[in-house]
């Protein structure tokens, strides 16, 4: 799995926030609602745009990973992520 760096230089332009699981407030980004569902993506991309949902799409497809979106329960555009998973 790369490192934060190598993903960063994949996606320089990102706004949002790059989560790997070595990072703080990974396991915050990673869990779900349902408590049963227990998934630890390579990566969570936190998005702030459109644009930094095209980058953590584009980040998935360079690295071969499959990727899942989901959008936060929030009415803050800045609250939905993208979680791209190995």
């Amino acid at each position: 799995m790369p490192s934060i760096v190598d993903v960063g230089q994949l996606a320089p332009a990102f706004t949002g926030q790059l989560l790997q699981p070595t990072d703080g407030g990974y396991d915050d980004a990673r869990r779900v609602h349902n408590g049963l569902i227990d998934k630890r993506p390579a990566l969570v991309a936190r998005c702030h745009g459109t644009a930094d949902v095209a980058d953590a799409v584009r980040i998935a497809r360079t690295l071969n990973w499959k990727s899942r979106s989901a959008a936060a329960a929030t009415t803050s555009p800045a609250a939905r992520r993208s979680t791209t998973a190995s």
